[in-house]
């Protein structure tokens, strides 16, 4: 490989690779043998949205639907996208354990309407820890990002320099940002 296109190219995939592989987005993570959908630690404040934010505020996909049309998350899961901003709400069926390594993690499991299950990582070094509960209904706003298993919500907390606006949880009445 003598060509400096090539030597880019392969530069390209290999970077591509890794960040597929740091963020549980290929097969062969069997590291914390939990059996979550997804148990890869989210690096909140190392991985900023892929585009600038325009005018610091994500776009945010719509949450209300007619009935028997796809939700945000539906059509996310389904079209296997990532990185989108969406705003929706859905039941707590499980409290997992804390990701301590690195940034701290609050973890737990949603299923929405439609029945799929979506891994929600909470940074609690930026938010308040939540007391959730196994029945509990919440709303949410975060950043979506597929996986096989139902994909993850994370970025459901403020921006800690204000680069955008963030997510959101609000349970019981509560705003936990």
């Amino acid at each position: 490989m003598k060509n400096p296109k090539q030597i880019l190219i392969v530069l390209v995939v290999a970077g591509l690779a890794f960040v597929a592989k740091k963020y549980g987005l290929v097969a062969g993570d069997a590291k914390s043998g939990d059996s979550a959908p997804h148990t890869r630690q989210v690096e909140d404040a190392d991985r900023p949205p892929a585009a600038p934010p325009s005018r610091n505020k994500p776009k945010t996909e719509r949450t209300t639907k007619p009935k028997g049309e796809l939700s945000a998350i539906d059509k996310a899961y389904r079209d296997k996208k990532s990185e989108v901003w969406l705003e929706q709400s859905g039941v707590v069926t499980k409290l997992l354990r804390d990701d301590l390594e690195g940034k701290k993690h609050q973890k737990w499991l949603v299923r929405i309407e439609s029945g799929l299950t979506v891994l929600f990582a909470h940074n609690i070094d930026i938010a308040p820890r939540i007391p959730l509960r196994p029945g509990d209904k919440i709303e949410f706003r975060g950043r979506y990002e597929y996986s096989d298993r139902g994909g993850v919500m994370h970025w459901t907390h403020k921006h800690p320099t204000g680069y955008h606006s963030g997510g959101w949880i609000d349970y019981k009445g509560k705003r936990y940002r």
